[in-house]
């Protein structure tokens, strides 16, 4: 999958939604953070255990949150970029590995109680997950395993956070199931806990 694909869809949806957000119905979020894959060990587990050791994790974020008066659950859309990296020692020869996930999801938020510039919630998530080509440098060779999406999904919570009118902060963190669907004979879910600081305005 193309390097360039993720910004061209973060400016599809940053372009597409500050065309209405002058109506204060809807937010715009931009921000990232952590992504800590719990398993399967394959994508956890060491480089010197012939694993691919993707502990180097991080995402970025972009969404839209629309803001509908009374409404029960506040539907929120994202664009999460994710890049696992690792690195180390296999029989005397080193080895780097990387890996691409674009998520493209629905979200919703319910919110609990509302507290002074505090509003915790609750969130479902379901999403299109993207996995790129599998790349891994073993000395001077490369090999690649071939990308496929899947369907996936996630729960959390989270927390709007306000410091100056206008501008919050939310933070929120996920347990995400990146491919429920279209798994291989064998294939294990992969599964993550990400932690994610988002700028809203």
């Amino acid at each position: 999958m193309s390097k360039s694909l993720p910004v061209l869809w973060s400016l599809f949806v940053f372009i597409l939604f500050s065309s209405i957000s002058s109506a204060q119905l809807v937010q715009m979020g931009l921000g990232g953070g952590l992504t800590d894959i719990t398993s399967p060990s394959l994508y956890n587990g060491s480089v010197s255990n012939a694993d691919y050791g993707f502990t180097y994790n991080y995402h970025y974020t972009i969404l839209a949150k629309f803001n509908i008066p009374f409404a029960p659950v506040i539907p929120v859309v994202y664009l999460d970029y994710h890049i696992l990296r690792g690195s180390g020692i296999y029989d005397d020869t080193s080895i780097s590995t990387s890996l691409y996930i674009l998520s493209f999801g629905a979200e919703g938020q319910y919110f609990l109680f509302p507290l002074p510039f505090i509003k915790p919630y609750l969130l479902v998530d379901l999403s299109s997950n993207s996995f790129s080509q599998l790349e891994l440098d073993i000395g001077s060779n490369s090999y690649v395993q071939e990308s496929h999406t899947n369907i996936g999904a996630a729960i959390g919570i989270g927390s709007e956070i306000t410091f100056i009118p206008k501008i919050d902060f939310d933070v929120n963190v996920k347990y995400n199931l990146y491919n429920l669907t279209g798994r291989q004979s064998g294939e294990e879910l992969v599964k993550s806990l990400t932690i994610n600081l988002i700028l809203m305005f």
